[in-house]
């Protein structure tokens, strides 16, 4: 097997620096979503808010697949470094599934609060025609 030639490890370390951005992109996107969903967290979420975050969210499921693949590369091209990529992988993942789960917490309680509100209404809607008959 032959030695890489000086321009084949300049590539590669092109290609490394190239996806670490991609990476670092990724970790960028990360805060954001983080941010909003900490915006969302105290406020009561209308219809369209609602809409809004499941719409992110899916997206940002997608953004989890990215990160998998562009991870994998880089753990290839620094294989020599393979425990501070696995390290930075599960940080990246960490935070990911977190982001994740707090969306679907947040939708999923929205869900809640607006099923016990229907409930509430169609009570109240019974009682009147109850009030009404009688």
């Amino acid at each position: 097997m032959s030695q890489p030639t000086g321009s084949d490890v300049d590539k590669s370390v092109a290609k490394y620096k190239e996806l670490c951005s991609k990476r670092s992109s990724i970790k960028g996107q990360i805060t954001k979503f983080k941010n909003y969903l900490s915006s969302l967290s105290s406020i009561q979420l209308t219809s369209h808010e609602l809409a809004k975050l499941t719409l992110k969210l899916t997206k940002f499921e997608g953004l989890s697949t990215n990160f998998d693949l562009l991870q994998t590369e880089i753990e290839v091209i620094n294989s020599q470094n393979l425990d501070h990529e696995l390290n930075e992988r599960d940080s990246i993942e960490h935070d990911i599934i977190s982001c994740m789960a707090t969306a679907k917490g947040i939708i999923d309680e929205a869900a809640i609060q607006s099923d016990s509100h229907i409930e509430s209404s169609n009570v109240k809607h019974s009682k009147i025609k109850m009030l009404m008959k009688g």
